[in-house]
């Protein structure tokens, strides 16, 4: 395996693990997460926008799946607290 092929498997076990724990964790999270859950959405809007423009869509439909589990976190809190 290519040191660069290391690098994609790393990132996306990290993204992965992250996403499952944020799920398992999300009854924690409060309307004073709201703030650093938005900056995570600007910031992966403006990926998914870098990525598409330059025709990385592999990690474009990865970005793609964060976001939309960002945003079913943000409409948790908003709906449950």
């Amino acid at each position: 395996m290519k040191f660069d092929n290391a690098i994609v498997v790393a990132a996306l076990a990290i993204g992965a693990y992250q996403m499952v724990e944020s799920y398992s964790n999300r009854d924690k999270l409060t309307r004073e997460n709201l703030t650093y859950m938005s900056l995570g959405i600007a910031a992966s809007t403006l990926w998914l926008t870098h990525q598409t423009m330059n025709g990385a869509n592999a990690a474009a439909m990865y970005t793609a799946v964060g976001l939309l589990f960002q945003l079913y976190l943000v409409s948790y809190v908003l709906t449950t607290n």
